[in-house]
């Protein structure tokens, strides 16, 4: 299953420091007044699939159409396709241990 974003904000929000309780807090003032920036606010992406919640059978045919969702313009974080990458070895595996006991 693949949830496409639908919205996206002109400018991405500021990181949470995390290194220290005033870096936490500063930054995350920070964070707050850019989501409350009017001229930040969320606004639809404009894309095919935009906002749409996309099924498939298979993580084959699922992998594609993340290919095709990068091509209109999406981005998907490289550890989405080294997951999908390592089920799909994981299944093949699987698969070919239960041809040689079976």
């Amino acid at each position: 299953m693949i949830h496409v974003r639908g919205l996206i904000r002109p400018r991405p929000l500021p990181p949470v420091d995390t290194s220290s309780a005033r870096a936490r807090r500063d930054s995350t003032q920070l964070r707050w007044i850019a989501e409350c920036d009017p001229a930040n606010q969320p606004a639809p992406m404009g894309l095919p699939f935009a906002g749409e919640l996309l099924t498939y059978p298979t993580l084959h045919a699922m992998r594609d159409q993340i290919g095709v969702l990068c091509g209109l313009g999406y981005h998907v974080p490289a550890s989405v396709l080294e997951g999908i990458d390592i089920e799909l070895t994981d299944y093949r595996l699987s698969t070919i241990s239960e041809e040689i006991v079976g």
